[in-house]
């Protein structure tokens, strides 16, 4: 096969280790990032898929992944406009941050990087805001939306009402809701802000979303296709041999590819991430596999998988493919790229 080209010379893997390795360089959890981690990571695939593996990455990556610098810029840049030309002191008594997540989540990630700039700018942190009377701005941090599931749960509870979440609880009339995160995929935000907006109705609550980056993930005919989802493997048996049951993309969907660097370097991770991902969750005979754990990120829907490369210096989504952050010993190893802590 030939080796996929880039400004009309071959990129060799060193080069492009180097370079994938830059851009993953703060990623906290394992052991350093380094061209020669990226290196060992890409030679668990294919010799003639790891050129278009690693272009496509770091092409992506410069996007979708979320240093700590990037993180805390948006944060603050964030914060500034939320405080506008208001009195500080005024605004920030009316403004209360919401923390409703397990602690050492995501959340409270977020709560300290807008703690310190608070601490720093006005001397004051987040559990001091919000002293005024109800009606208040709350405001809820999160670093994604992805399936939805999170966001729903914590602000509108679940389906059947076994669990409440802080829009049905006790929240005054009149109240604001600010909703911020990272990255907001839209299949994702379009299931919760459903349940949102019922929740915040029923409350009298006003609310609204931001989000630095949004991601089109709607697996539709024509869609922008912002995610890993991969064309039928067709008659190649190593890659799934028994379709039945997964939505694969159809031909010209996206119309234009935009996300991807290419069409032809897209179609080759991705199929190498389902096979390897097939195989890390131990599929022998090659049915479709039997958990909500899939090839390519958790899931609940008969799908290969979310398929999200977001990612941002302290975790990687277990929506992500399993080949970037799953690790396995045995008589046949895996070792990860990007291996992810619980929280």
């Amino acid at each position: 096969m030939r080796s996929p080209q880039h400004d009309g010379d071959t990129v060799n893997l060193d080069t492009l280790s180097s370079t994938l390795a830059e851009i993953l360089a703060d990623y906290q959890p394992g052991p350093p990032m380094t061209a020669a981690r990226v290196l060992a990571w890409v030679r668990q695939f294919r010799e003639d898929e790891q050129e278009a593996i690693l272009l496509e990455l770091a092409h992506a990556f410069r996007a979708v992944y979320f240093s700590r610098d990037r993180v805390r810029a948006c944060v603050v840049g964030w914060m500034e406009r939320l405080l506008g030309g208001h009195d500080p002191d005024a605004a920030l008594g009316r403004i209360r941050f919401l923390d409703v997540q397990r602690r050492e989540a995501s959340q409270s990630a977020l709560l300290r990087l807008a703690d310190d700039w608070l601490r720093a700018r006005w001397g004051r942190g987040v559990e001091s805001c919000g002293r005024g009377s109800p009606p208040l701005t709350y405001v809820y941090l999160d670093d994604a939306v992805n399936t939805g599931n999170r966001i729903r749960y914590d602000l509108a509870g679940t389906a059947h009402g076994t669990s409440r979440g802080w829009l049905r609880r006790s929240v005054a009339p009149g109240s604001r809701l600010l909703i911020y995160v990272l990255c907001c995929h839209l299949a994702g935000w379009r299931y919760a802000g459903r349940a949102i907006a019922d929740a915040a109705g029923g409350a009298g609550v006003e609310w609204g979303l931001l989000s630095e980056l949004d991601l089109n993930n709607e697996r539709v005919p024509g869609s922008d296709a912002e995610c890993l989802w991969p064309e039928a493997p067709g008659d190649d048996q190593a890659v799934f041999p028994h379709s039945g049951g997964f939505g694969f993309r159809p031909p010209g969907t996206p119309p234009q590819e935009r996300f991807f660097r290419s069409p032809e370097t897209r179609r080759i991770l991705e199929q190498a991430f389902l096979r390897e991902g097939i195989r890390l969750l131990g599929e022998s005979r090659g049915d479709a596999p039997r958990s909500e754990q899939r090839p390519l990120g958790f899931e609940v829907l008969p799908t290969p998988g979310f398929g999200t490369l977001f990612s941002t210096y302290r975790n990687i989504p277990n929506n992500a493919p399993l080949v970037l952050w799953v690790g396995r010993g045995g008589a046949r190893p895996w070792i990860p790229l990007l291996p992810r802590r619980s929280g």
